[in-house]
């Protein structure tokens, strides 16, 4: 944890903020919760009372489920981090962690969720692929989520558009289509289209 100065967007007063680079949850238990309901990144001007989410980057560990997630904003830190994983140093240490690379907030998050679920996110993106084929010629959609109440949603500009259950048989029969899937530290949609072809 750090102290930042954020310059107000409202007032221009700077404020001092608390930011995180690197959340272990072992030994910060209580961040877990505050980063699941992004209170975590909650900004409030002291002098005038704006609020505002922030948008900083962060390592996310959880040893006892051996994750580590790499929460990144730009594409320079994407780099970095992918970069990061070529290092034969760094693969070997952290060849027992299941290591991810998110660019937004709300894949942070729901990595997390899907891993506390004991869901294989890999099997999740190819879901959500699946799933995107069925709804491409209804809906816009620009992001397909699974929530921890079990259910698939689907977005467009923030806004939701829908939602259908979860289906956990065709969860274990994709799992079981997909046994060979390789490890990646970048998996999201992009990732399950280049699986599946």
């Amino acid at each position: 944890m750090e102290k930042s100065k954020i310059t107000c967007p409202k007032c221009n007063e700077k404020t001092s903020c608390q930011t995180w680079k690197y959340i272990d949850i072992s030994k910060n238990p209580g961040c877990k919760n505050k980063l699941l309901n992004q209170s975590l990144f909650k900004f409030k001007c002291r002098n005038c009372g704006y609020e505002a989410l922030l948008d900083y980057s962060l390592q996310y560990c959880d040893p006892e489920q051996k994750i580590n997630i790499y929460y990144v904003t730009n594409q320079e830190e994407l780099d970095e981090v992918m970069d990061l994983f070529q290092d034969d140093d760094v693969i070997s240490d952290t060849k027992d962690y299941r290591n991810r690379v998110v660019c937004s907030q709300e894949d942070l998050i729901e990595k997390i969720q899907l891993f506390d679920m004991g869901l294989d996110d890999r099997i999740i993106e190819i879901m959500k692929v699946l799933f995107y084929k069925q709804i491409k010629n209804q809906y816009q959609v620009d992001a397909i989520r699974c929530t921890p109440d079990l259910e698939i949603k689907f977005y467009f500009q923030d806004f939701e558009q829908g939602k259908i259950s979860f289906d956990l048989d065709l969860y274990h029969k994709v799992e079981n289509v997909y046994q060979n899937l390789e490890e990646d530290v970048r998996i999201d949609f992009d990732w399950a289209v280049e699986a599946m072809s």
